[in-house]
């Protein structure tokens, strides 16, 4: 679950650095995107637990949104926070 978490932090950065610098890394970012729904889904079947699902909807969500668009950002930014959640809760459940 932390992998699948990281890789989805190395998403929103490129996504992030793309806005920000104005340029377009679209074909980086749908790799990454790739990769991070890969991990999640791996993560989901390793530890299958109910505080996943948010994180998994926001996944669903994202290709739903206009790349650049305030509502992109917002799902991405809603999906990262779920991570963090997921991760702390995970972590305070042991």
């Amino acid at each position: 679950m932390v992998v699948a978490a990281a890789v989805y932090t190395v998403t929103m950065a490129l996504g992030i650095s793309a806005t920000v610098s104005r340029r377009s890394f679209g074909q980086w970012h749908h790799v990454f995107y790739f990769v991070s729904c890969a991990t999640a889904a791996l993560a989901v079947l390793m530890e299958p637990s109910w505080f996943l699902v948010p994180v998994l909807v926001m996944l669903a969500l994202m290709p739903m949104t206009k790349a650049g668009s305030r509502m992109h950002a917002l799902v991405g930014s809603v999906g990262w926070l779920c991570w963090v959640v997921a991760l702390w809760w995970m972590s305070h459940s042991v």
